[in-house]
């Protein structure tokens, strides 16, 4: 049964690699801080060593990533879903009003608008220090596993 969309789920000690595939420099959140049945948070600090940071920067793309890491997820805690896998297919729009900085948490925040068969709409957002760096709406592709029946066609 699924959560009611403000009812939260319980995290205790969630670990994100149990969540994603993703390891090393392509795993874009630390952790999942809070989720609901459609709103999920996540936390990501990015260091100057990482891949995809230049001129003490990260790549704007990866906050888009970071929401799109956020929104799977959001999906995979839900109650009785298993993602098989996931990934990003779309992005309608999005806006950047600031560059991230190395060394200081970003927080992103995604809220799942709608679904059709596996595909997953969304609007996300990523703070860092009470700023907004970016909006976002975007799609993914996750393809789920509800109660051990394939639910993706």
């Amino acid at each position: 049964m699924a959560a009611l969309p403000s009812t939260p789920i319980k995290l205790d000690n969630c670990d994100i690699t149990e969540l994603l595939p993703h390891r090393g420099d392509m795993l874009m959140i630390d952790r999942l801080l809070s989720a609901t049945a459609t709103v999920g948070r996540g936390e990501k600090t990015f260091h100057a060593g990482h891949a995809m940071v230049c001129d003490g920067k990260p790549a704007r793309s990866l906050l888009i990533e970071m929401m799109a890491q956020t929104l799977a997820a959001l999906a995979s805690v839900q109650p009785g879903v298993r993602i098989r896998f996931g990934m990003l297919v779309g992005v309608e729009r999005a806006t950047f009003h600031a560059d991230a900085e190395v060394g200081t948490p970003c927080y992103s925040e995604v809220i799942f608008t709608r679904g059709l068969g596996g595909f997953r709409f969304a609007t996300g957002t990523v703070h860092q220090h009470d700023r907004l760096l970016v909006e976002v709406r975007m799609r993914c592709f996750l393809a789920e596993e509800i109660e051990g029946q394939d639910a993706t066609p």
